[in-house]
């Protein structure tokens, strides 16, 4: 094998094994004073999730702004469903509050307070002058059709460039992320 097809492989295994998404979090999902208790942790069976979940992704018409917006919400509109799926639920993105129907019985609110969007492209062209990815998110849990607010949380993630190409990009942490409102929407339920 000579040296430009062993540098490939090796920057291909690095390319798609990636690091770990770093992912913070409230300590514990908040719950209004009127809530009832409920556990933090990860659903134990594979059995199916109840109902459907909604997913509004927000933010301030400045964050909206940004560059990297349309891409992070065509990312969140097709990562989404497949981890809702990979966890045995069913979850859908939504535009607004309008587009809910009366199948889905969770409204999850995702308000995107600052983001920097890496693709995977980017990181691979340009390595750590990419710069770090991350999201600042506040997430909130509403049942539905009464609308009332059983949780909330703030998620924050990140990645440093300072990984190479293999530091997790925003895709990467979207799909951790997704599968943590997933989970999180089980345990908010009781």
């Amino acid at each position: 094998m000579n040296r430009s097809t062993l540098a490939s492989i090796l920057i291909l295994a690095l390319t798609l094994t990636g690091c770990a998404t770093r992912i913070t979090q409230s300590n514990q999902i908040a719950a209004p004073a009127s809530a009832n208790k409920y556990s933090t942790s990860a659903p134990t069976s594979n059995a199916k999730l109840n109902g459907n979940v909604a997913v509004l992704l927000t933010a301030s018409s400045s964050v909206m702004q940004k560059s990297g917006w349309l891409e992070l919400e065509s990312d969140w509109e097709k990562i989404l469903p497949k981890i809702a799926s990979a966890e045995k639920t069913n979850a859908a993105m939504i535009s607004n509050e309008s587009a809910l129907t009366r199948n889905q019985t969770m409204l999850v609110k995702v308000k995107v307070n600052d983001f920097r969007y890496t693709s995977t492209a980017k990181r691979i062209l340009l390595g750590v002058m990419a710069g770090n990815a991350y999201m600042d998110l506040e997430v909130e849990y509403i049942q539905l059709p009464s609308k009332r607010v059983l949780a909330s949380k703030r998620i924050n993630t990140t990645s440093s460039a300072w990984e190479g190409i293999a530091s997790a990009v925003t895709p990467r942490q979207i799909q951790t992320v997704s599968k943590q409102i997933i989970q999180d929407t089980a345990n908010v339920r009781g």
